[in-house]
């Protein structure tokens, strides 16, 4: 932690004192005071390593358990609306396709706003491009009642705060994604991404189960938005005291007076992002790229429906109210979670039985965790595109089967693009990747609410089309990646 453990290891030592002097950047040794002279008993080698290894095993614990509080928290903030969305529609008699309309210009927001915050990750404090995020996410969130006042008579208030949120929220994989190339070795990374992944399930789940709780005990959807975004501007404290950009990153914490500079390490000129820079031709020719680009474009299609209509496919399909639709939408969250972590073990275990730089090896483990993560839900949503079931329990089997396998993708496609960039480029390449992916997943919740309009809320036809999506996806990853590194 910043300012709290210390500096970086040195093993700068002089032999022919008693005791050595402790310059700046040294800490290897216990520390004693002897008068107003610091110095220090010179510790065995072993010993040195292992207290640096404590240390930055510390310090990494710290930055993961923020990147999961942020990733629970803005996942929170993106289910709010689709909760809030039942009592908001019956205020104002929206129809399913204005619905889809409200939930899309989230992610609109986010797919305009993708590709600056990879550029700008590139180059900037990954730690301070975060901190922008949350807070322009969190007051965009709080912003929300008055918007959705406003658009009685005009959408556009409405339609911008909520695109305001999506933008808010493209920072964290790009900035996700580099922060983890600098602290994460590469057998590790498969389980960070799904403890990540874990923490935007559990934002889901709090959601759904919190949300309807707030609305009965307020009398009214409104506090749900300013709780949740009065939440992430709290969080900014800590992330502001205990972020760090990497584990060699040593500034003090901010001043109060300066609360958002980056690393002294890094000039003003590096942060001015440079599209000359950016090896464009190079991710436009590439195969593995596309093959990343189509397998996320169809696991957002999937994602993006299940958290903007799950609750109104339950009250619609079976007559249930808010609270009840809410909580059967939590349960294929919850199996969501074991499933990721079985996924991000499994994929790093078989990593770590491979020779170095086995990049054919690395790829089948991709390959394989990505095929279970669309293949299966495939089957899942064929079941429901040729049967509904008469029960919401038995819809809901189905829908849990899916959204369990779904998380695997952590130690497929989320993980593919640590392979593929080095540290420079991770971000950058997240969000090239991110791009067409968001635009296709905001273009399936539009159309599911099209469809759904059109068919007298028919929902075979919607699962019909996930299951096509995803069977698309799948087989794209499985013919074109390769995990050779190729933009470093």
């Amino acid at each position: 932690m910043r300012g709290l453990l210390g500096s970086p290891v040195s093993a700068d030592t002089d032999t022919t004192d008693a005791s050595t002097t402790l310059d700046d950047d040294d800490d290897d040794g216990l520390e004693a005071f002897e008068g107003d002279r610091l110095t220090m008993a010179p510790l065995e080698t072993s010993d040195a390593h292992t207290l640096k290894d404590t240390k930055n095993a510390g310090r990494k614990t710290m930055m993961l358990f923020l990147l999961w509080t942020i990733a629970w928290l803005s996942a929170l903030d993106r289910v709010a609306m689709s909760v809030a969305l039942l009592p908001i529609s019956e205020e104002y008699n929206y129809t399913d396709s204005v619905k889809g309309s409200i939930s899309s210009l989230f992610s609109v927001g986010y797919g305009v706003a993708i590709l600056p915050a990879g550029l700008l990750v590139a180059h900037a404090s990954p730690r301070t491009v975060m901190a922008f995020g949350l807070a322009l996410w969190s007051v965009s969130t709080i912003a929300t009642p008055v918007a959705t006042r406003l658009a009685v008579d005009n959408m556009a208030p409405l339609l911008f705060v909520r695109a305001c949120v999506g933008a808010g929220e493209s920072v964290i994989m790009p900035t996700i994604q580099k922060l983890l190339q600098s602290w994460m070795q590469p057998d590790e990374k498969s389980l960070a991404l799904a403890t990540i992944i874990f923490g935007f399930q559990c934002g889901s789940i709090t959601a759904y189960l919190l949300s309807p709780i707030v609305i009965d005990v307020f009398g009214g959807w409104e506090i749900l938005f300013y709780l949740y975004g009065g939440t992430g501007l709290f969080i900014l404290i800590p992330w502001f005291f205990l972020a760090q950009d990497s584990p060699e990153d040593q500034t003090e914490p901010p001043a109060t007076t300066e609360p958002l500079r980056v690393s002294r390490r890094a000039s003003w000129d590096e942060s001015i992002v440079s599209f000359r820079d950016a090896p464009w031709m190079e991710f436009a020719t590439s195969r593995a790229v596309w093959a990343m680009m189509l397998t996320g474009s169809s696991t957002n299609w999937v994602l993006y429906n299940t958290l903007a209509w799950s609750p109104i496919f339950y009250s619609e399909q079976y007559g249930i109210g808010i609270r009840d639709s809410a909580w059967m939408s939590v349960l294929p969250s919850v199996s969501g979670t074991l499933g990721g972590f079985f996924a991000g073990y499994s994929a790093d275990a078989a990593i770590r039985k491979l020779k170095p730089n086995d990049d054919n090896g690395i790829a089948n483990v991709r390959k394989l965790f990505q095929c279970i993560s669309q293949y299966g839900p495939a089957v899942a949503y064929g079941f429901l595109t040729m049967h509904l079931p008469g029960s919401p329990w038995g819809a809901q089997a189905f829908l849990m089967l899916a959204l369990t396998l779904l998380p695997f993708s952590a130690a497929g496609n989320e993980s593919a693009v640590q392979e593929k960039a080095g540290k420079r480029w991770v971000g950058l390449l997240y969000s090239v990747i991110s791009l067409p992916a968001v635009m296709f997943g905001t273009l399936g919740v539009y159309v599911t609410g099209v469809v759904l309009d059109m068919s007298g809320q028919n929902w075979s036809y919607a699962f019909g089309l996930n299951a096509i999506v995803m069977l698309l996806g799948a087989t794209a990853f499985l013919t074109m990646y390769d995990s050779r590194r190729e933009f470093e």
